[in-house]
């Protein structure tokens, strides 16, 4: 998108958005994960040095973890979101990007006799971001597409590569 212009030699800061809720067959949940707050930058998600005044940026990966009994994990979507007000739809929102994953693309990360990790990753992007109502936040939906699996609370960890605007 215009206006974003990727830092050479900025280092890839991993932005951390946790576990988060249950999330049914076909639902989506969204997230504001706060990057920055009135005090400052939020302790490990973005070196302040790093920060011009707002979350701008580009995300180069993205990575989910599931923790589960099956070897597969479910179809959905992760999107990036401009306001707080991405859940109304892209006529109040401006809409960044956004990465899709299938069920087949999840690998299995542990080789136990209990819960199995599995993982998606998707790398070597490039989604232009900035958080466009100045809230410090990144706006992020989670989207279960999987029509029959529904995800336990606190199964599914969700983290991404972000590269800070830097400079003029």
């Amino acid at each position: 998108m215009a206006g974003i212009t990727p830092s050479v030699g900025v280092p890839l800061v991993r932005i951390n958005a946790g576990t988060f809720g249950a999330v049914g067959a076909g639902v989506a949940i969204d997230l504001n994960i706060v990057a920055m707050n009135q005090a400052g930058p939020v302790k490990d998600r973005i070196p302040p040095r790093l920060l011009r005044g707002t979350v701008r940026g580009t995300i180069e990966d993205i990575v989910l973890y599931y923790t589960t009994s099956l070897m597969t994990g479910p179809s959905c979507g992760v999107y990036f979101w401009g306001k707080d007000t991405h859940n109304t739809g892209l006529a109040t929102a401006h809409l960044w990007g956004m990465e899709t994953f299938a069920a087949a693309e999840w690998t299995r990360e542990t080789a136990s006799t209990g819960p199995n990790l599995i993982r998606a990753h998707v790398g070597g992007i490039s989604i232009p971001y900035a958080d466009d109502d100045n809230t410090g936040e990144f706006h992020v939906t989670f989207e279960n597409d999987d029509a029959a699996l529904n995800l336990a609370a606190g199964s599914v960890r969700f983290e991404f590569g972000y590269r800070p605007e830097f400079g003029g």
